[in-house]
């Protein structure tokens, strides 16, 4: 019995693990960074060499590592989709209590929403430049 209770929270790891794939992982992206400072660090060597030029080794190795993590940025689709509050937007959204308004002749009778709406749409938007849905 505690077996097959073990054997079924192996199953739900290995499901929760699958959901994610491995290059969206932190383990992946961190292997990433290193494998870029190793890469610019033995390329900046291997160039400085070549043209016997080792003084410039250190700003080479700068150069390659900003190119290789700016790769890697470029490739993990860097930087992320902003949402509204972060691009400067609001998102505002409201509620009608039509039980709370009576019509302008008081005969007890509630505007409609639809009626509503253009009169809150003219308030919000007096230009019609912005986007509302």
């Amino acid at each position: 019995m505690l077996e097959s209770i073990f054997q079924l929270a192996l199953l739900a790891q290995d499901e929760q693990v699958a959901a994610v794939p491995f290059y969206n992982q932190g383990w992946f992206v961190t292997l990433l960074l290193i494998a870029a400072v190793a890469g610019g660090l033995f390329l900046a060597k291997v160039i400085s060499e070549s043209l016997k030029v080792a003084e410039y080794r250190s700003r080479m190795a700068i150069v390659m590592i900003a190119v290789f993590v700016a790769g890697l940025m470029i490739w993990a689709k860097w930087p992320p989709k902003l949402g509204v509050d972060l691009r400067g937007g609001i998102n505002m959204i409201g509620s009608l209590n039509l039980d709370a308004f009576l019509d302008d002749n008081n005969s007890g009778v509630t505007p409609k929403a639809k009626d509503i709406i253009p009169a809150l749409i003219q308030r919000v938007n007096p230009s019609g430049t912005k986007e509302i849905m």
